[in-house]
């Protein structure tokens, strides 16, 4: 469920994105236009959609290439938030 929500609001946040209809869960976002500028994007719209906190070290690009990498950061999170 984590997962598709995340799809969904970068297919309507991120229209610059190459490709953004054909966006997977697996699809490289690096690969289709992401900068590191909309890596920000993304972790702050996580963190405000989710009420969660991305810890210092996990706030690397080289973690997350695609929604499936945020989603199940994002569903670790939760559970050791709450």
């Amino acid at each position: 469920m984590v997962q598709d929500e995340i799809l969904q609001k970068i297919k309507e946040e991120f229209q610059e994105f190459n490709d953004i209809t054909q966006l997977t869960e697996d699809t490289d976002l690096w690969k289709n236009g992401m900068r590191s500028i909309d890596f920000v994007r993304i972790v702050v719209m996580l963190e405000e959609m989710y009420d969660i906190e991305f810890e210092d070290e996990f706030l690397q690009m080289k973690y997350f290439s695609c929604v499936k990498d945020f989603a199940e950061y994002v569903e670790k999170r939760l559970t050791t938030e709450r």
